[in-house]
């Protein structure tokens, strides 16, 4: 029997429905995930598309809120740790109504509507069902029945009050963007851009960009072009909601002004937004409605108050703090193989759930010389993979009890990094250019690893985002403006994985425990894959490029 790609009762799908006013399952989707870029021509897709930026900053990881660990399986009757298990459940609260179901019956008697009908399929022991759940199923044989009531502390655990968190309701922008008109490319990339060999002088263009380039200098490995826009022109960017003008043009530099029209309505995941624009202002205000769901890339989280100026969302499972009660009955039963009970990590990492899009979470410290390693580890892999792996860098915050008297040095706030103050901002600048690029973030920190120490930080951060045409004044910005929010969502992404060190890495949800070297990551990445791509054959660098220790 195939494994059924619906988790029912996942406790990695921490947003089930409840029934109430979340009517549907919102758990939080990693594909599709949009990139951005600090250089000139992706900065001007992100100043036509505002609203992409504003909504997607707040969330990061997908965590594992509101579980607790798994108990230890005391395999009865026929069901056993490894075998795979079908089951036809009801789920109620402790008021009697239903909050999630696959059986048809139960829901027509209640009026509840039901989404799925399919029978909900695990695996016994592969953390795919809160312990209570499973612990329940163990003592069945197939086609038994059994009734029974799940502690909210063997469920989905107690509410997290630093799970609630307030994000502005409203954001302003300037409505001009100013772009330098020469960007440097690499060779091979102009090729493949533009189909044509690069001569200086020559003038190229493809549909997607707004004006023509023309190729002002030629490397072995790089190309120089610069942008040929003419004032007044209209430009059109594909997927924008609105179009830009083009107000002002000197040897250097380009400026933009972007036109949507007052009142505008966009639609948000935070719901509706209304633009309000001025002569050289947007302001983008959202109207969620209280009691919904809202669903990130990263996250999902249920609106319950607003203000005039802030949304508070909270990222707590639904089902946190209750004690539900459930009826099962057991349709069947696929034993496992004895010799080969459930798929583990060959770099030596736990056991882990096979998915057609495995889940990586690397957490480094950016000045840790152990975290250094990892992330040169895990480039070349996600050179290799591209997006048929989610691999997310992440940081190790901590929290200011263990720096009394020491805040100044290490922390904004009650957010701290082991190596100071330095370090918690580069973290905040590459956590900007992460969101912001996925391909910048690698080179950077990479150049950051090699180059960067806290003595020359302040100039040579900014040496390798010119390296890599980042532009600094963004990143700045970015640091200034959403740092501290996106450094405290990490210190809650810390705390639900439990990490303590640098670095720590997750495989959809477990810990990599293999050698640092990019081949045995890979190795340990392709086993998890349900389907197998081709990259798997590919073989990269096998040796260690430091001792194997941690910072933490």
């Amino acid at each position: 029997m195939a494994k059924s790609k619906r988790k029912v009762k996942s406790k990695a799908n921490q947003r089930k429905s409840s029934k109430t006013k979340q009517e549907k399952s919102s758990h939080p989707k990693s594909d599709d995930k949009p990139t951005k870029r600090f250089s000139n021509m992706r900065k001007f897709v992100i100043f036509c598309v505002f609203v992409a930026v504003i909504f997607l900053i707040f969330f990061l990881g997908n965590g594992k809120q509101g579980q607790t660990p798994a108990t230890n399986l005391v395999p009865s009757g026929e069901i056993t740790a490894g075998d795979t298990v079908s089951v036809k459940y009801v789920g109620r609260l402790m008021n009697g109504s239903i909050f999630d179901t696959n059986d048809e019956v139960a829901a027509k008697n209640a009026g509840f509507e039901i989404q799925h009908t399919d029978p909900f399929v695990f695996e016994i022991g592969s953390d795919m069902v809160v312990p209570g759940f499973e612990d329940a199923v163990l003592s069945l044989k197939n086609g038994e029945r059994k009734k029974f009531v799940i502690k909210a502390s063997d469920a989905y655990g107690m509410p997290d009050p630093t799970l609630i968190m307030d994000v502005p309701r409203t954001q302003e922008f300037s409505r001009f963007q100013t772009l330098n008109r020469t960007q440097n490319i690499p060779t091979d990339f102009f090729k493949e851009l533009f189909t044509v060999e690069p001569e200086i002088g020559k003038v190229v263009s493809i549909e997607s960009m707004p004006w023509e380039y023309e190729v002002v200098a030629v490397k072995a490995d790089e190309v120089s072009i610069k942008s040929k826009p003419v004032q007044g022109q209209i430009v059109e960017v594909q997927g924008s909601a609105w179009n830009a003008t083009v107000t002002a043009i000197d040897d250097k530099t380009v400026t933009l002004r972007a036109d949507p029209v007052d009142g505008t309505t966009l639609a948000t995941p935070f719901g509706d937004a209304k633009l309000s624009i001025t002569s050289d202002m947007i302001t983008i205000t959202t109207n969620p409605v209280i009691g919904d769901v809202v669903t990130t890339m990263y996250w999902s989280g249920v609106v319950n108050a607003m203000n005039s100026t802030s949304i508070t969302i909270d990222l707590n499972h639904p089902l946190a703090g209750k004690d539900l009660e459930f009826e099962i009955e057991v349709t069947d039963i696929e034993k496992a193989d004895s010799a080969a009970t459930t798929e583990t990590l060959v770099a030596g990492a736990t056991e882990t759930t096979k998915t057609n899009k495995p889940k990586v979470l690397m957490f480094v410290m950016s000045f840790c010389p152990y975290g250094q390693q990892m992330m040169a580890v895990m480039k070349p892999v996600f050179e290799l993979f591209g997006d048929k792996v989610d691999i997310e860098p992440h940081f190790v915050i901590y929290g200011s009890a263990s720096y009394k008297g020491k805040e100044s040095s290490y922390c904004m706030g009650d957010l701290c990094s082991m190596h100071g103050l330095y370090e918690l901002e580069e973290d905040i600048r590459q956590a900007c250019i992460w969101n912001d690029d996925h391909k910048a973030y690698w080179d950077y920190s990479e150049c950051i690893s090699q180059k960067c120490s806290k003595a020359n930080l302040d100039s040579c951060w900014k040496s390798c985002a010119d390296d890599f045409d980042i532009d600094t004044a963004e990143v700045e910005k970015c640091q200034k403006d959403e740092g501290k929010t996106m450094m405290g969502l990490e210190k809650m992404l810390n705390s639900q994985y439990g990490v303590q060190g640098s670095p720590t890495v997750f495989i959809n949800g477990e810990t990599f425990k293999g050698q640092r070297t990019p081949e045995d990551m890979k190795k340990a990445i392709c086993s998890t894959f349900a389907d197998v791509p081709s990259e798997c054959s590919q073989t990269l660098g096998t040796g260690a490029t430091t001792a194997a220790g941690d910072c933490g």
